[in-house]
């Protein structure tokens, strides 16, 4: 059954957004982020992870790239932010919604947390 989120949860998630002059920066890859795993017919997927940044990032990493993968090990993908910025290109893999920083601490954490905690089986891929 599913469930519909009240109308101010996408209203207040828009004025995020607008807020802070956030645009979505497109993707590669497969269309949906999540998928439930049922077999056949019965399989829900949405498109429920995506990348924001505010127009100053978007303009000095202008040709960031953003892919997403499957994986075996979470009903999630992926997301693999390319940033390029004049020959200083890094990847960076996603998987938490917190404030990041490109070249901060906790950027290089999560990536390592979300390795350590896919690899390792550790935690449940459906919550």
């Amino acid at each position: 059954m599913r469930v519909a989120h009240p109308r101010w949860h996408i209203q207040d998630f828009r004025r995020m957004l607008d807020k802070g002059n956030l645009c979505h920066l497109g993707f590669r890859g497969q269309r949906f982020t999540w998928c439930d795993r049922r077999p056949g017919l019965e399989t829900v997927s949405r498109r429920l992870d995506r990348v924001c940044a505010n127009r100053n990032l978007n303009y000095r990493y202008s040709n960031t790239t953003i892919t997403h993968f499957t994986t075996p090990y979470s009903n999630h993908s992926i997301l693999v932010i390319q940033w390029d910025s004049g020959g200083c290109n890094q990847a960076i893999e996603g998987r938490f919604s917190f404030g990041l920083k490109l070249n901060g601490y906790r950027l290089k954490n999560a990536s390592r947390l979300w390795r350590k905690h896919s690899y390792s089986g550790g935690g449940s891929s459906r919550q």
